[in-house]
């Protein structure tokens, strides 16, 4: 069912989030896109999920500003927040999203 699978997600999101950035969190609802996106600068990233003869690939869209924070908070807040994306905010995003699907 759909909603099994919702709630492995956020289960996961939540799990994750509070591991590697040390902060408790929440996920209201996981919902599909109308088609329509806000236009704020964001970091995707496509994971495939294989399975024998099948593969699943799903996209993760984070919202810059958001981003940025998750890589001020996995290094503990020991430098300064960043304003734009940078390789180490792609890697940071990439870490997280690579454990909430690995998971």
């Amino acid at each position: 069912m759909a909603s099994d699978i919702s709630n492995i997600i956020k289960s996961e999101i939540i799990s994750t989030l509070e591991s590697l950035l040390s902060v408790s969190g929440s996920v209201e609802e996981i919902k599909l896109l109308d088609g329509n996106f806000d236009s704020e600068s964001c970091v995707k990233t496509t994971v495939t999920f294989e399975y024998s003869d099948n593969s699943s690939v799903w996209n993760f869209y984070i919202p810059a500003s958001t981003a940025t924070k998750f890589e001020y908070l996995m290094l503990g807040g020991v430098t300064e927040q960043k304003e734009t994306i940078d390789d180490e905010i792609k890697d940071a995003v990439q870490e997280i999203v690579s454990t909430i699907s690995g998971s």
